[in-house]
């Protein structure tokens, strides 16, 4: 009889529902502890709005709306000074920088983003910006390789903003 009852107790006990803890919100991550960059965020939300999405449809950030809003200036720079570098075109290396401007394909627009958004972060807010609480300063150093930061440097020094 005994025997029959533990069977049944342990019976009941696999077939029931798991119930799993779940952690808080705001619980930290053990392996990601800290946020990371806020820069995915504004480079997809600038993508998005140049396809031609609103900047509320897009989630976008105030400061990818800042950009939006210079962003024929800033193509304008970023057009003269990757002209101004011999060994941009030398190379074939325009499309890291997002140019033709005509280009549509998805990485040459993401990349043209993020060299659009390095050079309002250089020419407005050099140490950086805050877009999120919490969230890390964001720099262009954070997604700009060395050589793309050099020439887009270079273009920030000569954008009257």
């Amino acid at each position: 009889m005994l025997w029959r009852l533990a069977v049944l107790t342990t019976a009941a006990h696999a077939l029931a529902p798991k119930r799993y803890r779940l952690r808080p919100r705001n619980a930290v991550d053990p392996i990601r502890p800290e946020i990371g960059s806020p820069a995915p965020l504004v480079i997809n939300a600038l993508v998005a709005m140049e396809r031609g999405a609103s900047a509320r449809a897009a989630d976008a950030p105030e400061i990818a709306v800042a950009v939006q809003e210079m962003r024929p200036k800033l193509q304008e720079v970023l057009v003269s000074t990757c002209a101004d570098e011999p060994w941009i075109a030398k190379y074939k290396e325009e499309g890291r920088f997002g140019l033709p401007l005509s280009d549509v394909d998805p990485l040459v627009t993401m990349q043209r983003n993020e060299c659009l958004l390095a050079l309002y972060l250089l020419a407005r807010h050099p140490d950086g910006v805050s877009v999120d609480d919490g969230a890390p300063l964001l720099k262009a150093e954070d997604f700009l390789d060395q050589d793309r930061l050099d020439v887009v440097m270079a273009g920030a020094l000569d954008l009257d903003l």
